[in-house]
């Protein structure tokens, strides 16, 4: 499965078999922005986004596409994260605990937030009313 770091340059290490037939490990160096083919599992772990890769052809020449998998729960860590003041612990706490509606919907309706005061008054500055 092929994966992208978007994260900073990273170590990978990665289980092979060996020509003899043992398993062995190797490790790789993964750089920021890389495209690599790992096991779905490793890919999961060091947080990298997943890549589905299609073929084309533009005229007589074979082309590839990437396309990067986006779940809801992504795009709202990755908004969460932007907001300055929460770190991005807070932010998977968050995203456990609800989806993005669900946090509109108890803010609009003047529920309590299960999370710090200062974390709940920037939730609340960013998606109140």
């Amino acid at each position: 499965m092929k994966f992208k770091n978007n994260g900073e340059s990273v170590q990978v290490r990665i289980k092979e078999k060996s020509l003899f037939g043992g398993e062995g490990c190797r490790w790789t160096l993964v750089k920021k922005g890389e495209i690599v083919d790992l096991p779905e599992n490793i890919g999961l772990a060091n947080g990298f986004e997943k890549v589905t890769v299609t073929e084309g052809k533009i005229g007589k020449t074979k082309v590839e596409t990437k396309q990067i998998d986006y779940t809801p729960d992504d795009l709202f860590l990755k908004e969460l994260i932007a907001i300055n003041g929460i770190g991005e612990k807070t932010a998977e706490d968050i995203v456990t605990w609800g989806t993005k509606e669900k946090l509109i919907e108890v803010i609009a309706k003047g529920g309590n937030l299960p999370f710090r005061d200062d974390v709940e008054e920037l939730l609340r500055g960013k998606y109140g009313n």
